[in-house]
């Protein structure tokens, strides 16, 4: 959603006689798409590894919290912030790509997750834990906003952080459409 909201509908409304395509895949598949020349850009909210051919633009940082509906319960509810022992032995479901950092984090500090649900994407993630009476751990910036019924802490640790990250292949020609949303994205003052 942030994105979309952000960056691509804005520019929508700026050129609706351009058409689009937006697909939420990991990132695995969108740095084989991007060096295939199958899409113009990604935006990743997973840690990416430099890649010479790619050229990135690093958005702001993405933070881990703990997700759930205000009417799940919770056995830290009155804490303002967590830290990695909150979730010792607790059910949790998160997005996979998410998940890699947060296990290396916890068995670190010695905490045991169990792991209840794993999606492939936030948004997917973020269904599961609306509906259902589950904690969710993801990866959002502060700014992101959730549904009204949700609540989020932060989990505190130097390791559970990352960039999210606005990239694409410099050394593939890109469409006149893509040319035009590279310029307006890179004159954004909150860029």
């Amino acid at each position: 959603r942030y994105y979309l909201e952000k960056f691509i509908i804005p520019f929508v409304k700026l050129h609706p006689d351009i058409n689009y395509k937006y697909s939420e895949i990991i990132t695995a598949e969108q740095i084989e798409s991007l060096r295939k020349g199958e899409i113009d850009f990604a935006f990743a909210n997973a840690a990416i590894p430099f890649y010479p051919e790619f050229a990135r633009i690093n958005l702001g940082q993405e933070n881990f919290y703990a997700v759930y509906n205000k009417d799940t319960p919770v056995p830290w509810a009155d804490e303002e912030f967590l830290y990695p022992y909150h979730l010792n032995n607790l059910e949790v479901c998160g997005n996979e790509m998410h998940f890699h950092t947060l296990n290396k984090v916890c068995k670190e500090k010695n905490v045991k997750i169990k792991i209840h649900y794993l999606t492939n994407t936030l948004n997917s993630c973020l269904s599961l834990i609306n509906s259902l009476p589950v904690i969710g751990v993801v990866a959002i910036m502060d700014e992101d906003k959730l549904p009204a019924n949700m609540v989020r802490k932060q989990i505190k640790d130097a390791n559970l952080n990352f960039e999210q990250t606005f990239y694409w292949n410099k050394t593939k020609q890109m469409s006149p459409a893509a040319q035009a949303f590279l310029k307006y994205f890179q004159s954004r003052d909150d860029v």
